[in-house]
């Protein structure tokens, strides 16, 4: 019934255990798309497991950082840093936010990409 409400294909014959270990596996693999969707990593459309598993190693990278590498590493990026007067854990939160963005991006499909820039208005070129 759970693989069924997670719009996985079931069998209604009775399964063997390759098949359980198969279904076990998808559900798995469901579960921490859902897990890992709802920290922000977009994991459902990266659609990826091992390019999901990169970006959350990448990010942890940057949460390791103190500020001023971080900061270094946000202007190296051509991101824009937020101004000085925010309150520094605010300044940092921001930063963060902004990477974790761009590594979503980058490891985003094309056609979600595409999506992406349709979503905030932006011109798509093909």
């Amino acid at each position: 019934e759970e693989c069924k409400a997670k719009g996985l294909v079931v069998s209604e014959a009775p399964g063997t255990d390759e098949e359980r270990a198969v279904l076990t596996k998808e559900l798995l693999f469901a579960d921490r798309m859902a897990a890992w969707d709802a920290r922000g990593y977009q994991a459902r459309r990266i659609g990826n497991l091992v390019s999901v598993i990169q970006a959350i190693e990448n990010f942890e990278h940057f949460v390791s950082m103190d500020d001023a590498q971080l900061r270094e590493t946000h202007q190296k990026a051509g991101i824009p840093i937020p101004s000085a007067a925010a309150v520094a854990g605010m300044e940092r939160e921001t930063m963060l936010r902004n990477i974790k963005t761009v590594i979503v991006w980058e490891l985003m499909p094309l056609k979600e990409l595409q999506r992406e820039c349709e979503l905030q208005g932006l011109p798509v070129h093909t």
